[in-house]
């Protein structure tokens, strides 16, 4: 009898736990992602498409956006839909966004899609300079624009920007890249405060060197990732954390810890963060 009364006890503990981590539905939820192709975006459309969200992706690349697709579909039962989209080219970005808003509701848009560059300021051109505040803040800003006025009429919604520790602890050779993620920050930390009495919640992301296919399109040389490797998080722990935030009023999240704390001290004591900074970064 001792022995019954364990295991029952032990049925029920089990069911409890599974209940406690049973993941939420999003079923109902219409979420729109850019840079979905790959990395971070293909990631979190995945794992809200397995929440049952109806997923709508925009990226560049139709055949990646393609295979994301299908699974998403698997995933949640029903129809996904895809947008080919090139955030540097604003004209179609205007277009692509008004099809998507004559067809759906935006409930959650998520703000992946981006890139960088690694070089000296000094060797920089003003048309890679101009293309890169194009894709990661302007752009950025008329996608979440759109989405809001919608947001708005609709009584509500939620926001997030990917944004970058970039943008908080700007790296050497990371000057034009750090500085369009530290105006995401800027913009979302006043968007919030702007739409937080219509129930539009924003929430900006501060990830530190994550493993995707990123680091390819920068040309990071062998030495500079082997800096930041001990750092290096995987796409699939990002998207976890914006996903699980999603209907929260959630203002910032910034991962790993370590780099919290890093950007926690850099701004006590500045000068000794430069020192260090270019220590590591400038070779």
């Amino acid at each position: 009898m001792p022995v019954r009364s364990s295991l029952l006890k032990g049925d029920i503990m089990q069911s409890l736990f599974s209940f406690v981590q049973a993941s939420p539905s999003l079923k109902g939820q219409t979420i729109l992602i850019t840079g979905a192709s790959s990395g971070i975006g293909e990631q979190i459309a995945k794992q809200v498409a397995a929440k049952e969200a109806t997923v709508i992706l925009t990226g560049r690349h139709y055949g990646r956006l393609s295979a994301v697709k299908e699974t998403c579909e698997q995933a949640s039962g029903h129809k996904a839909y895809m947008y080919q989209l090139d955030l540097a080219d604003i004209d179609q970005v205007d277009e692509v966004l008004s099809t998507i808003l004559d067809q759906h509701q935006v409930d959650v848009l998520m703000n992946n899609a981006g890139y960088g560059i690694t070089e000296l300021f000094v060797k920089n051109n003003y048309q890679d300079i101009e293309k890169l505040f194009q894709v990661n803040v302007l752009s950025l800003m008329y996608v979440t624009q759109r989405i809001a006025i919608q947001m708005l009429d609709h009584g509500g919604g939620h926001l997030f920007h990917t944004a970058s520790m970039a943008g908080k602890v700007a790296t050497p050779k990371t000057a034009v890249y750090s500085a369009t993620k530290a105006a995401v920050i800027a913009f979302s930390n006043a968007l919030r405060v702007e739409l937080a009495p219509y129930n539009i919640h924003v929430t900006t992301i501060n990830p530190g060197p994550v493993d995707t296919r990123f680091f390819e399109r920068i040309g990071s040389g062998q030495q500079y990732l082997e800096r930041v490797e001990r750092f290096m998080l995987s796409s699939e722990e990002v998207a976890s954390k914006l996903v699980a935030s999603i209907g929260h009023a959630k203002r910032e999240i910034t991962v790993p810890w370590s780099l919290k704390l890093g950007n926690a001290l850099y701004h006590v004591m500045p000068s000794v963060g430069d020192k260090i900074l270019q220590t590591l970064f400038s070779k």
